[in-house]
């Protein structure tokens, strides 16, 4: 069995740390959603290999159907707003995409996430994205 992990955790225009100062009712920094990294990695890998994955991370109060980008999930935090319930929920998808193989473990994180390979030569098609993931 497959099972990956998050490995790498970063918020792309806050940088490390920076973001969990941020809330979406407070409307700090100017921004009402938020664009996350996550390095996702497989235990007992003895390469150590990690692969990037993207999304971007917004309140049900926030949310608006224009203001998406193809191809890029969403996830959505329904009810009270708190770090401390964002990432627990992140992991447990995370590790609830283990597999028989990589490649299946793949599929299920491409089908929530934007992988960095996603599209990278025009050539393969990106798969059918689930746009709007529910946190809470």
């Amino acid at each position: 069995m497959v099972t990956p992990y998050i490995s790498y955790y970063h918020e792309v225009a806050f940088g490390e740390d920076m973001f969990e100062k941020w809330h979406p009712h407070k409307n700090n920094f100017d921004r009402n959603k938020l664009l996350f990294t996550l390095g996702i990695s497989f235990r007992n890998d003895p390469r150590n290999a990690m692969t990037l994955f993207d999304f971007n991370l917004v309140h049900k109060d926030s949310f608006n159907k224009q203001n998406i980008t193809p191809d890029f999930p969403e996830w959505i935090v329904c009810g009270e707003f708190s770090w401390q319930k964002v990432y627990p929920a992140l992991e447990r998808f995370v590790e609830d995409c283990s597999a028989e193989s990589e490649e299946k473990c793949f599929e299920k994180l491409r089908m929530k996430f934007f992988w960095e390979y996603d599209g990278y030569n025009g050539q393969e098609e990106i798969p059918p994205k689930n746009m709007f993931n529910y946190i809470g």
